[in-house]
């Protein structure tokens, strides 16, 4: 065997305190093994226990591990036997169970691991009842965060023995056994469930290996929606982890194994694009790792399968070919790799796609040749796994598919007769009501009374031990009452939260979120019929009442076992069609109310039970019936189906009544919300004004509008917008500005103050985000709603700041027109730039850590106050609830004891919580000696057009403000709206630029600067700050008034102002030092990975006459170009430039050498410190290029930089031209270098940019020979403007005053344009 773990170092198991026990060359072994068995390699990792191990078979450690091999291969009975001799060892040297326990935990996890596999090998649960007693005692006083590795692998063994028990039977009390024993404070309090908590304190405490493991484990306790987001929280952990140590091997396992859990976490909740995305990285990552693996086992490794397995899960249902050919291949790498859990799991699809062969094509030649395939699965399932439950369920299964045809039918229910008989200790509830159900149905077919009637008594004795069963109130029921079997019961509502996950991964093709509902729909009425809980005339009526209203025609009754076994093999699209009709042809009104009491009738037999299920599909058939309605009336879009909307509402008006009387599981976690539902109300209110056929100022849409505005009103009230999900709260509060505004426009608001409640809500939710940002209480948000926030903060925030601006934008706008007020313009240009600088925070992560170069240059009193606060947000993301409270406020109190140590460490808050500019603040972004009024801010905002409704009182149209020091913002409506300058940017940016006609195309986005006029001079330096896909237009080129913007003013770009506030504290930070220059070898830098016989060839003449340092070719590595960033005030990058397409936009880099993969990213850049107020220039193919976030700040390399200490750049917007970057930049700095003198200068770089942009775009030498641009020039001759690809990709973004030390800058001379020309 090649394979090892050498080149990573020690591959420790999860069980490592364990060693001690261990001499060194037996710990190599092990770690070896363990290695093995991570690779998938069972059969190698098994050799060395059966060889170098095998003399401490018994020992703990050892025994644990080899059991792990053979778990991960599904081989159950064989883990038990290890186990079991491992204890009974411990036995015969007389330890006693207490003194391991204090001692160790070694016997609690054997046995606790041993209980969990003697639920498959043996079928039972007594076992696993009495270990969690025992696991309850020994953990009860240990937090969470003090675990041994021996403590957490016994809780993982644990939850799974519980989650079984719980799946299987009703014999746990969930919130005590189903839950990690964490110290209450309080021993009359049932103990807090800690599966979450745990999960996090092991990521806190980065132990990464063992939260990925634990995870796979406490998955099952956390709702199924939310375990993406948790899951995402490990994976960036990872990523971090191995990014500090890229040559550990083992974390970049571990974080390509949480991505295709992540895949496989998403591929139920029916988001496959996502699923591949993930699938592709964990490969990627996999890759790697080092490939010391021999040839033969190659295609065997978990990786490797994991993927495969992954994509063929992908496979749509209805492709029943692929699933079949594909599946088999599959089924014999399974079994070739020793993966018989994997085998098992992929015979599942095999068998639907054979019975779909048999009833969609009427064809059983796949089923002939499934038959062998299901004995080998027996065979392997009895034999090799001595998975008990599985071979039971698995032969229900093909029994419940098979009953129809009674001559295959008589064998499958002899063989129950032997499993029985061989394996009497079996004792799992739902398996063997599940099987007795299946043989009833089986005997009925054939007849067989005295059987059937056997099964049926069994079937009720073991019904009332299955998860979820409660006893019916009807008298005349014969059920026979048989005392619990076990001293526990689920928690209603977990137990309803558990079958709620459960029904949304075996949904069918319904869509919509009460989906879950037509599963116990259909489950429960299969259950009753069986108990008689509910007649089959009861169901018959249910599903086809129009067949009991024609007097003539009566319809039969079908028997009761023909309509279970129909039950059975419904679909819930099929449910759903029969209950509400087809989509374009829904049920009377007088059939529906029907079908409703009669279920309300069969809903009222359960209501003596304590489950809330009954009352939650009593408020879920409303609610399909009232959503049914809605969208057929919005699908039709006319005012003739209007009373399809009243029907459809009213409806959703009778859950909104019922709900208050459902549990607090149902309140909590289901998406059917009391909320929800009134907001759903509201909404559609809303969006049913345009399609009523009435004017809007009618009095009956004035009552649509006054009942949609109290809606969301009162939930505003009710929730602070954070208690709700944070997609429904992004909704809530632009409904709340909508509305206002229309109640506004139509009179129905008569008062001055109109606008006075929703922006006072809007400021306030607006407030509780700023605190759930930095972690402090806020009156109103449960600790709950805060944890929610913290799974995913940087995502959550993002999204629902967006809200905030897009909001207030709608009310301050109108308000603005009404009034004029100064007010309300300062208002709407801070919380502007409010989101704009908070969305980058959070983003880039600067809540929890800051740049480099910020770091660098702070005091040491400054790093120690920022190395408490670091281990203070530590403690508070690992603290209990009850604890976080005051921590918070340390927090607090801290940061402002970090406010006072002096400016500096301010700014640094400031940075890390994301406070934003305020107005009164752009005097410091005037750059010294310059005059303020020849400065003009400019900020354009974009409302979001994806509204609910429309209302031509309402402009969706691109807001440009203009703003100067010491005047109120002007605020213009530029005339058109985001969908059409998206339209115009995606046809014409790059691809219509470079023909001769570019500059006419490029005027159509004119309207977008026209203001400017207005409110410039000539000569102003103008500020520009666009937003979303206005990052891709050259504003520069467009025209005010007929001239060339960039011709008549400078022009600067830049992200935020917030942004070009730090740029401009770099520069006057630089400026104070006033240190001594160094010496231009060290401060200036050009540099190329191209050739001087390709493109890289005019740096070295730049360098000369800079004085500069050069490298070019082979000599230009990232590595120098690290280096000379530390002290270089100019540097210089020609090359390439990539910006992935749908990846992290902090992906984006330069490139050194694709060949052997050398980039310098953008998180990179973030992470390194450049020297301060240095300048940056990038003539690299859309190294200018971002990517806009929630929010509106924008991610990508000029960001990263101008966060790292530099404090400008040139950059490019789409792809260049070799021959144009060498000339613009031949130009720029020739007026760079007339700027400079013999002493320190200061140097003005946006009318440097000026002057080179305007050479560049007359220049007829950078044009390529295409005869589409013979016409260039033509009459004006030299004044007539290049197309725009050829000059207006260049953009200047950041601090454009630099203090320059300028005494070894030559002047440009005529030698060199010559040598420039030639070059050219």
């Amino acid at each position: 065997m090649s394979q090892q773990p050498s080149k990573q170092g020690r591959y420790e198991g999860h069980n490592s305190s364990l060693y001690t026990t261990l001499d060194a060359a037996s710990i190599e072994a092990l770690e070896k093994a363990i290695y093995l068995r991570e690779l998938g390699l069972f059969a190698s990792a098994h050799q060395i226990f059966d060889t170098a191990l095998i003399s401490l078979k018994d020992v703990t450690v050892v025994a644990i591990e080899h059991a792990v091999v053979f778990l991960k291969q599904g081989m159950f009975g064989k883990a038990a036997e290890i186990l079991e001799s491992a204890i009974a060892q411990t036995k015969e040297e007389g330890i006693e169970y207490k003194i391991w326990r204090k001692k160790s935990g070694e016997l609690p996890l054997m046995k606790t691991f041993l209980a969990y596999l003697q639920f498959y090998t043996k079928g039972t649960l007594a076992g696993i009842l009495e270990e969690a007693e025992m696991m309850i005692e020994w953990l009860k006083d240990v937090p969470v965060e003090k675990y041994t590795d021996i403590q957490v692998h016994a809780i993982q063994k644990y939850l799974l023995g519980m989650h079984n028990t719980a799946r299987t039977s009703n014999y746990v009390d969930d919130p005590k056994y189903g839950s990690i024993p964490k110290p209450s404070g309080d021993s009359g309090k049932v103990p807090w469930k800690g599966v979450t908590d745990l999960y996090y304190s092991l990521l806190s405490q980065k132990r990464l290996p063992e939260a990925y493991a634990f995870f796979r484990t406490g998955r099952a306790f956390i709702p199924y929606k939310q375990r993406p987001a948790a899951l995402e929280a490990l994976v960036a952990a990872c990523e971090k982890a191995v990014a500090d140590s890229p040559d550990d091997y083992r974390l970049l396992r571990v974080h390509g194994n949480a991505i295709f859990v992540l895949a496989e976490t998403l591929i139920p909740l029916g988001e496959n694009a996502r699923a591949e995305e993930q699938i592709q990285k964990a490969e990627e990552l996999f890759n790697r790792c080092p490939n010391d693996i021999e040839e033969s086992h190659q295609g065997l490794t978990a990786h490797y399968l994991n993927a495969k397995w992954l994509r063929y899960r992908l496979t749509p249902k209805e492709d029943i070919d692929t699933i079949w050919t594909e599946g088999l291949v599959l089924l014999e790498l399974f079994k070739k790799a020793g993966n018989y859990l994997r085998w098992s799991q992929c015979d599942t699809p095999i068998s639907d796609a054979a019975y779909s062969f048999l009833s969609e094509r009427n064809t059983s030649e796949k089923m002939q040749e499934l038959r062998p395939l299901q004995i080998e699965r027996q065979r392997i399932q009895t034999e090799v796994m001595c998975d008990l439950e599985g071979v039971l369920e698995d032969h229900t299964y093909w029994l419940m598919h098979e009953i129809r045809f009674p001559s295959t039918i008589q064998p499958r229910l002899e063989w129950y007769e032997g499993f029985f008989e061989r394996f009497k200790t079996f004792e799992l509830p739902d398996p063997m009501h599940n099987a007795y159900n299946a043989r009833k149905m089986a005997y009925d077919k054939l007849g067989d009374t005295e059987k059937s009637a056997m099964c049926l008594e069994q079937q009720l004795l073991w019904l009332e031990k299955t998860p979820g069963y409660t006893k019916p109130c009807d008298s005349n029921h014969s059920l026979k009452q048989v005392p619990q079997n076990g001293p526990f019961h689920i928690h209603e509502d977990d137990q309803l939260n558990m079958e709620w996950s459960h029904a949304i991964s075996v949904s069918g093709s319904k869509k919509g979120p009460n989906h879950a509902s037509l599963h116990h729909l259909l489950k429960h009425m299969q259950r009753d019929l069986v108990g008689g809980l509910i007649t089959n005339g009861d169901i018959w009526k249910i599903l086809y009442p129009a067949g009991y209203e024609r007097k003539n025609t009566p319809v039969p009754l079908p028997e009761p076992e023909d309509l279970a076994l129909h039950l059975g093999t419904t679909t819930q699209s099929e449910l759903y069609d029969c209950l509400y009709g087809p989509p374009t042809n829904p049920v009377s009104t007088e059939i529906w109310e029907l079908r409703q009491s009669m279920l309300d009738k069969w809903f009222e037999k359960h209501s003596d039970s304590n489950s809330v299920l009954w009352r939650y599909l009593k408020v879920s058939i409303r609610e399909l019936r009232g959503r049914s309605l809605l969208d057929i009336f919005f699908e039709s879009g006319s005012s003739q189906q209007l009373h399809y909307l009243d029907a459809g509402l009213e409806k959703l008006r009778e859950c909104v009544a019922i709900i208050p009387s459902l549990g607090r599981i149902y309140r909590e976690n289901a998406t059917s919300s009391e909320e929800n539902l009134r907001g759903l109300i509201a909404m559609s209110q809303c969006r049913a004004l345009p399609f009523t056929g009435e004017p809007f100022n009618t009095d009956k849409n004035r009552r649509r509008i006054e009942e949609a505005y109290k809606i969301v009103l009162d939930i505003a009230d009710n929730e602070i917008g954070l208690s709700l999900n944070i997609a429904y709260s992004r909704w809530l509060y632009s409904l709340i500005a909508d509305l206002a505004c229309t109640r506004r426009a139509f009179g129905f608001a008569g008062a001055a103050d109109w606008h006075l409640e929703p922006m006072a809500r809007i400021r306030a939710v607006d407030l509780a985000t700023d605190s759930a940002r930095s972690g402090l209480a806020v009156q109103g948000i449960t600790e709950s709603t805060l944890e929610g926030l913290k799974m995913r903060e940087n995502m959550t925030l993002q999204v629902f700041q967006d809200a905030i601006p897009q909001a207030a934008i709608q009310i301050l706008r109108i308000r603005i027109l009404e009034d004029n007020s100064n007010e309300a313009r300062v208002e709407l240009w801070e919380i502007l730039q409010k989101n704009k600088t908070r969305s980058l925070t959070d983003m880039m992560g600067l809540n929890t850590e800051i740049p480099k170069s910020i770091i660098d240059g702070l005091d040491e009193g400054s790093r120690d106050l920022l190395n408490r606060e670091a281990k203070l947000l530590e403690s508070i993301s690992s603290a209990p609830f009850d604890e976080r409270y005051h921590l918070r406020y340390k927090l607090k109190e801290m940061r402002a004891e970090m406010r006072a140590h002096g400016e500096a460490l301010a700014a640094v808050v400031d940075l890390k919580e994301g406070v934003p500019l305020k107005f009164s603040d752009l005097t410091g972004l005037i750059p010294q000696g310059v005059d303020k009024n020849s400065v003009v801010f400019i900020d354009w905002y974009i409302p979001d057009e994806n509204r609910f409704f429309s209302f031509k009182c309402i402009s969706y149209n691109i807001l440009l403000a203009a703003s100067k020091v010491g005047e109120v913002p002007e605020i213009f409506d530029t005339g058109v709206c985001l969908e059409g300058v998206s339209t115009l940017v995606e046809e014409i940016i790059p691809d219509q630029l470079d023909e001769i006609r570019g500059n006419l195309y490029l005027q159509k986005l004119n309207p977008l600067v026209a203001p400017l006029g207005k409110i410039s001079k000539p000569d102003d330096v103008l500020v520009l700050c666009p937003s979303r896909i206005l990052h891709q237009i050259p504003f520069h080129a467009l025209t005010v008034d007929g001239e060339l913007l960039i011709k008549r003013n400078p022009i600067v770009y830049t992200h935020s102002l917030t942004l070009l506030r730090y740029c401009s504290l770099q520069t006057q930070q630089q400026q104070q030092q006033r240190t001594p220059p160094p010496s231009p070898q060290e401060s200036r830098f050009f540099t190329s990975p191209c050739g001087p016989d390709v493109d890289g060839w005019h740096l070295v003449e730049l360098a000369e006459v800079f004085g500069a340092a050069v490298a070019v070719g082979s000599e230009s590595t990232k590595q120098t170009y690290l280096e000379k960033s530390k002290t270089a005030k100019l540097l210089h990058f020609f090359g390439h430039a990539v910006l992935p397409e749908a990846d992290n936009p902090l992906d984006h880099k330069l490139m050194w050498s694709e060949d052997n993969d050398i980039y310098l990213t953008a998180k990179e850049v973030f992470t390194h410190a450049f020297n301060k107020a240095s300048h940056v220039t990038l003539i690299a193919c859309k190294s200018g290029r971002t990517r806009h976030a929630p929010g509106d700040e924008v991610m990508g390399l000029v960001p990263a930089l101008l966060h790292s200490g530099v404090s400008s750049t040139v950059s490019t917007l789409w792809e260049t031209d070799g021959k144009v970057g060498a000339t613009f930049s031949r130009y720029f700095y020739e007026s760079w270098s007339t700027q400079a003198g013999t002493e320190r200068s200061c140097i003005d770089l946006a009318r440097t940019f000026q002057k080179a942009i305007l050479k560049l775009a007359v220049d007829r030498d950078v044009l390529p020979d295409d005869p589409r641009l013979q016409g260039v020039g033509g009459r004006g001759g030299a004044a007539r403007l290049n197309p725009p690809m050829y000059w207006a990709s260049f953009i200047f973004t950041g601090w454009w005053m630099m203090d320059w030390e300028s005494n070894t800058v030559t002047v440009f001379g005529d030698g060199f344009s010559v040598r420039m020309r030639l070059y050219l």
